[in-house]
């Protein structure tokens, strides 16, 4: 989710001509910076909750359901690469 939201605010961005100035770029910045932070203690307390009750089993399905999202993304923006150019 973190490389897909900076994606998607770094178009966002360029499109709107927001980083235009130092001002904006560093606010834009800072923005991501505090974004992914409190996004990644979300997960992190929601983790520590949710972890205990899934067992070794439930955590090792999840984390090859991310695996597979994120070779996923990465197979995506290498065919984006390639037929862009």
């Amino acid at each position: 989710m973190t490389v897909a939201s900076w994606g998607a605010v770094f178009a966002a961005a360029s499109t709107a001509r927001f980083t235009a100035t130092t001002g904006g770029a560093l606010e834009l910045l800072v923005g991501i910076g505090l974004g992914s932070m409190a996004w990644f203690t979300v997960l992190a307390f929601g983790l520590q909750l949710i972890g205990p009750r899934l067992g070794e089993r439930g955590l090792r399905i999840v984390d090859g359901a991310a695996g597979v999202g994120l070779l996923g993304f990465g197979g995506l923006l290498g065919l984006r690469t390639l037929t862009d150019a």
